[in-house]
């Protein structure tokens, strides 16, 4: 309860006209009006929402338009999925089978994220009854004569990569992809 809650019970709770005490089992409990005023000051405190939450929940209603992103609202999206990834290990499901990734197979995965390429909105996606919105950037391998595009997916209601792909300008050269577990 805050400071201005506990106050407003404090002078609120005489002004009722409820100064009983109801003795029960060798104790004493509050009468109904207190009761009530407790109960509705808790639900007060309950329902404030911070301005960072409903910033964060108007940008994911916004994720959710099919209308491109603009360069800040990716920059905005990376902020959050990174900040939802933190120091959690990124395990992959390859074939039925669950493995987490070494370091240079994070980096890899998570590059669109914080190498500094330039990357673009890659539109939205529905996977495993979640939307996805992507984020793609350049993933050409070092020696190779081939452009290549790496996109990450990101589930929209928990700002986690859900999916990477990885697909050269040639189709059927050597994409691949793994589905993300956390």
């Amino acid at each position: 309860m805050t400071a201005v809650g506990f106050t407003m019970f404090l002078f609120a709770w005489p002004a009722c006209g409820c100064d009983n005490w109801v003795p029960v089992g060798g104790g004493r409990i509050y009468t109904m009006c207190r009761a009530a005023i407790l109960l509705t000051l808790c639900s007060m405190a309950l329902a404030c929402e911070s301005p960072e939450e409903a910033a964060r929940a108007q940008f994911q209603e916004r994720l959710k338009a099919s209308a491109p992103l603009a360069y800040p609202e990716i920059i905005q999206l990376v902020g959050y999925t990174l900040a939802a990834i933190g120091g959690r290990p990124v395990r992959i499901r390859e074939q039925g089978t669950v493995r987490e990734l070494d370091a240079k197979g994070r980096a890899e995965v998570l590059a669109v994220l914080g190498n500094g390429a330039p990357v673009s909105d890659a539109g939205l996606r529905t996977a495993d009854n979640r939307t996805l919105r992507g984020i793609e950037g350049p993933g050409t391998p070092v020696h190779s004569e081939l452009d290549a595009a790496q996109t990450l997916w990101i589930d929209i209601g928990t700002f986690l990569p859900h999916r990477f792909e990885l697909t050269y300008s040639l189709p059927g050269f050597g994409d691949y992809a793994y589905d993300i577990e956390w």
